[in-house]
């Protein structure tokens, strides 16, 4: 009896992206905290319920995190990085320079890496 090997479906890069944007959100808002007055503190408590969907969103699928980011293929990469991109609004302009330069950078060298393995 002979045996086809089914291709292996991928797994997405839901989970991973949300995961992705809710840190990146939050580091916006910790900045931002501490342009303020220099420091962060409970003050800052204010910046907390914009945060709530984004940690909402990236815990209903967190345990699907780690498998996404193994399963990622240079196509799923590069939808990443477009989906953080996309959802960078809200974030000052030379901080998103800086994360859309370091994210086209870990695109750039995931490719590498993917085109030896």
């Amino acid at each position: 009896m002979e045996t086809t090997e089914q291709p292996k479906a991928e797994l997405g890069t839901k989970n991973l992206t949300e995961v992705v944007i809710m840190g990146l959100k939050s580091y916006g808002a910790l900045s931002e905290a501490k342009k303020n007055d220099g420091k962060i503190d409970f003050k800052d408590i204010y910046l907390v319920p914009g945060l709530i969907p984004y940690f909402t969103n990236a815990l209903e699928g967190v345990d699907q995190v780690v498998p996404e980011a193994k399963d990622l293929s240079v196509e799923e990469m590069a939808k990443l990085v477009t989906d953080v991109m996309a959802d960078l609004g809200g974030v000052e302009a030379d901080m998103k320079i800086k994360i859309e330069k370091v994210l086209l950078a870990l695109k750039a060298n995931y490719e590498a890496v993917k085109a030896f393995m």
